[in-house]
């Protein structure tokens, strides 16, 4: 890693009651919020969720990111949609955090 290293992508998604908030950042000159996933995940049962659904309504609503150095812009949209994803799957087994030591 070097001195000014920063990621590429990073996510957020916070549930509180039946509201949902979902961002990325890494990806713009600020974190934006996803409000299509917001909706998703407000609007869907939990026991409901079908994570293909939520990263198709995740990448409607996630505009072309800012250019990179080492990645493309598809594949950092890929990967925000991965990563948010794998938090919609874990939140919907009822795990509250992605680690696996605390599973």
């Amino acid at each position: 890693l070097a001195r000014n290293d920063y990621a590429a992508v990073s996510c957020c998604l916070a549930l509180r009651d039946d509201e949902a908030r979902v961002a990325v950042g890494g990806m713009y000159a600020v974190p934006k919020r996803i409000r299509a996933g917001e909706a998703y995940l407000s609007e869907t049962p939990r026991a409901s969720w079908d994570v293909s659904a939520f990263r198709e309504a995740l990448l409607q609503d996630l505009p072309k990111p800012q250019a990179h150095l080492q990645f493309s812009a598809d594949y950092r949209r890929e990967v925000a949609a991965n990563l948010v994803g794998a938090q919609v799957e874990a939140l919907k087994s009822g795990c509250t955090c992605t680690c696996k030591d605390k599973g």
